[in-house]
């Protein structure tokens, strides 16, 4: 055979390998271009949810969901849109997609809850809320929501329970956990007490603090005491809500607690002037008129 031919030979048993390679480079190449258009769409979506979301923009949410209708963030920022529109109806149908599309989202479920409630659909908002806090049982404010609904369908003892759970996780929640029990027991002190289950001195002094400013004096006091040991601050916070209900011998009596050697075995309180000195004094202290235009105090800290 000559030397044409062999090479002739050679060149077309590699054709298959060429062609084979090029078979397979073709659809990778399709696929690389396939999830680039993809991810762009994507990526332009969430921008646009991202812009609907800070401007409340319908048109910016509608066409996030159109670039990527299988995406939650899409249908959340229009469910978004569409309530600050107040066209609740369709809000909810979005809620209800998204979940669809991220079934185990806790703020989701939460969001569709509070707005079931908001149109009057108790049933279907503690369905949802019930799917909120199971997927976020640790987490104040979907236990919050729900005891609220309960409230409103007249189960108290659910209610409260889930109310009381959610004010120990989220201490912001306490002071309105003390309304609504004061409100649910009608004034009644220790129904409150009994219905706020208190286990912690933050709650007592609060619920402490309450109960002055209800007039309930001797009740508050009472609270006090059964908390033991509370900070100088917040000692001296019920005893100016004490002076503001006129209740001067209990607030001085609290007052004086906070010193070691009892500040009422004088006519005077630091009549020496070595005390700790208090520009903001607000109670039986030393208080200083408030500086003028021509006249500033300050404590000196280094010379007696």
């Amino acid at each position: 055979m000559s030397a044409n031919h062999t090479y002739e030979a050679e060149g077309l048993s590699h054709r298959p390998n060429t062609i084979g390679r090029v078979l397979i480079a073709v659809p990778a190449i399709v696929i690389c271009l396939f999830v680039i258009w993809t991810s762009g769409r994507i990526s332009l979506s969430r921008l646009l949810s991202k812009y609907s979301t800070l401007l409340n923009s319908l048109p910016a949410a509608e066409q996030a969901v159109l670039l990527a209708p299988t995406d939650p963030e899409a249908h959340w920022a229009l469910a978004s849109a569409l309530r600050y529109e107040d066209r609740l109806p369709e809000t909810a149908r979005e809620y209800e997609v998204a979940i669809s599309l991220r079934p185990q989202d806790d703020l989701l479920w939460l969001d569709l809850g509070t707005l079931r409630d908001e149109l009057g659909d108790s049933q279907g908002a503690l369905a949802a809320l019930n799917e909120s806090v199971r997927f976020a049982p640790y987490y104040g404010h979907p236990r919050w929501q729900r005891g609220n609904v309960l409230f409103r369908m007249g189960r108290f003892n659910e209610a409260f329970a889930d109310l009381r759970q959610a004010a120990k996780s989220n201490s912001a929640l306490q002071a309105t956990l003390i309304d609504l029990a004061w409100a649910a027991s009608k004034g009644d002190t220790k129904l409150t007490e009994d219905i706020l289950q208190i286990d912690s001195n933050e709650m007592r002094i609060l619920y402490a603090g309450f109960l002055v400013r209800k007039g309930k004096v001797d009740e508050a006091l009472r609270q006090i005491r059964h908390a033991g040991t509370i900070s100088h601050q917040a000692r001296n916070e019920i005893v100016v809500q004490l002076l503001t209900q006129k209740a001067f011998k209990q607030a001085f009596e609290l007052w004086s607690e906070a010193s070691s050697s009892s500040r009422m075995s004088t006519a005077i309180f630091d009549g020496g002037f070595e005390g700790t000195l208090s520009l903001d004094e607000k109670t039986f202290g030393w208080r200083l008129a408030q500086s003028g235009d021509a006249l500033r105090l300050s404590v000196d800290t280094a010379q007696r």
